[in-house]
């Protein structure tokens, strides 16, 4: 019975910290809550090519869905950022730092040799991320 007090206590708190992160990690400059991804995707993208505005993340937003591999993965904004990969499982692959092109900062990935993935995008900006897209063909 005291180990199922600590584990339901442990939980709660677990559940809080992830509430609280949602919200904070995702307000945008005007303090209006945005939703985001803030853990791992559970199913599949709807339709390929795939695009997603991540505009307004202030840290960090998982990608809303895992992607099927074989193609290419490209993040843009107007910020610094980084794109972690990751294997559908978890199991991380490897980090992308956006480099700074004609104006926009760009991460470009093939995705060849991946079976299914998802990404983490990490904002690096002093601010909340601006004109962030990624798009996955």
């Amino acid at each position: 019975m005291k180990n199922s007090k600590k584990l339901v206590s442990m939980l709660l708190v677990v559940v809080m910290m992830m509430s609280m992160s949602a919200i904070v990690l995702a307000k945008s400059q005007t303090e209006n809550p945005i939703t985001r991804a803030v853990g791992a995707p559970t199913s599949e993208a709807p339709y390929y090519p795939f695009t997603h505005n991540w505009s307004g993340t202030e840290n960090y937003t998982y990608s809303d869905y895992y992607f099927k591999g074989g193609g290419e993965f490209n993040a843009y904004a107007d910020g610094p950022f980084e794109v972690d990969f990751y294997y559908k499982d978890g199991t991380y692959v490897d980090t992308i730092v956006a480099r700074y092109e004609n104006g926009v900062y760009e991460a470009l990935a093939y995705t060849y040799g991946f079976n299914y993935y998802y990404v983490v995008l990490d904002n690096k900006s002093s601010s909340d991320a601006k004109n962030a897209t990624y798009e996955v063909k």
